[in-house]
């Protein structure tokens, strides 16, 4: 009897996580055109559902205050705030349950990156903790697409 209380117990505590916000249609174009050997620009877009929640944090940014620059976010249906210090930024539901978030930036930080063949490929690594596209920290995102360009 004490299995049975103790798996639907446990059933029920991953039920609740599995609550948290869900992401999806998660798109992130990365473009190295126009751009100096540290920097990206980088477009994401993603649709958030609060799911009851009236904030959401995502891992953002890095430690330093030129991480992230010339940040534009469509903010109609929602407010967001930028923590550099803790890396994240929390996006606030205003009154819709589900918001399409659409980012433009320019990630500046890149500590290294690494030339291939004839110069038609490029590896990028970016400074150790930092983020240069927002990541959920509770919720696994599901990349339906990325596009690399050039």
């Amino acid at each position: 009897m004490s299995k049975i209380i103790f798996i639907a117990t446990l059933m029920m505590m991953v039920c609740h996580l599995t609550m948290a916000e869900e992401i999806k249609n998660y798109t992130l174009d990365i473009s190295k055109v126009n751009q100096e050997a540290s920097n990206l620009h980088v477009k994401c877009s993603f649709l958030l559902d609060f799911q009851g929640k009236d904030s959401v944090s995502m891992n953002f940014g890095g430690g330093q205050e030129f991480s992230i620059d010339n940040l534009n976010i469509n903010s109609g249906e929602f407010e967001y705030e930028l923590y550099l210090e803790s890396k994240s930024i929390v996006f606030r539901k205003v009154s819709s349950q589900k918001i399409f978030v659409n980012m433009n930036y320019s990630y500046t930080n890149l500590s290294s990156f690494f030339i291939y063949g004839k110069g038609d490929a490029e590896l990028w690594e970016t400074s150790f903790g930092e983020y240069f596209y927002p990541l959920s920290s509770t919720y696994k995102c599901n990349f339906l697409g990325a596009d690399n360009k050039q």
